[in-house]
């Protein structure tokens, strides 16, 4: 007999892996949101002006604590397995004008944007001194580097 529950495909059955991944979504949509309020409140007070008493408190308008929220999205983004929720991050901080630095393999290694984390042996001469690959993407904020890429650069170093 025919069960349409038995051929879901990407169902999640485990109430257990549901919930966490509910718990992520929650987590990530409510960080959103209040990064959103922050640059709002940033945008209508101007830098350095202190907030109006009837405000958020003053800690929330503070600029570390907007690059300690942009971090941990970020984080949130590198650590999650699920597209749905990595793609939600980085729309969320894309708005805020956050973009990724995915630099393609073979583009020269740039010290302003990457940092090697690794290295590997050039399988030809014209390739050193190119990424080989991304490890982990960097993020920028208009002209401003958030976080370097993570790269694996090739070197000139002997084959192994």
């Amino acid at each position: 007999m025919f069960e349409p529950e038995s051929v879901a495909v990407g169902a999640v059955n485990d109430p257990v892996t549901l919930g966490v991944h509910l718990a992520l979504i929650t987590v990530v949509a409510a960080g959103c949101l209040l990064l959103g309020a922050m640059f709002a409140q940033h945008r209508r007070l101007g830098p350095g002006t202190p907030p109006p008493s009837n405000s958020a408190p003053a800690a929330m308008s503070s600029g570390s604590d907007t690059e300690e929220l942009i971090d941990t999205l970020i984080r949130v983004h590198d650590l999650s397995h699920n597209d749905a929720v990595s793609s939600y991050v980085e729309s969320c901080l894309a708005r805020r004008g956050i973009t990724r630095i995915d630099d393609p393999a073979g583009d020269p290694y740039d010290a302003g944007t990457h940092q090697v984390v690794a290295t590997e042996p050039a399988p030809s001469p014209d390739r050193v001194g190119r990424v080989c690959h991304l490890v982990r993407p960097g993020w920028r904020h208009q002209h401003t580097i958030v976080r370097l890429a993570e790269v694996t650069v090739w070197t000139s170093g002997p084959r192994p």
